[in-house]
């Protein structure tokens, strides 16, 4: 058994050879189960379809553009570049 730190965050870290072992990165979505006195991660059945729609409305609720959309994605598209390849 591992054991791992919550941090000021609530955030853990979950140990390399796990990550790896479940194929696990960044943008991996997890779901929490909270079972008595356990906690349960486990990898979520995410439909990307299901994350489109989610981000479709809430930027109509907050009346982002395409046009505002494009230029964040350029722009942050320029800062990742410039972050790897200086």
């Amino acid at each position: 058994m591992t054991h791992v730190n919550v941090n000021i965050h609530g955030q853990i870290t979950l140990p390399a050879f796990i990550r790896k072992k479940h194929k696990i990165g960044t943008s991996t979505i997890l779901e929490v189960a909270d079972r008595d006195s356990e906690i349960v991660l486990k990898k979520a059945a995410v439909v990307e379809a299901d994350i489109v729609n989610k981000l479709e409305a809430l930027a109509r609720k907050k009346k982002v553009t395409q046009k505002m959309l494009l230029k964040w994605c350029r722009e942050a598209r320029g800062k990742i570049y410039s972050e790897c390849y200086g």
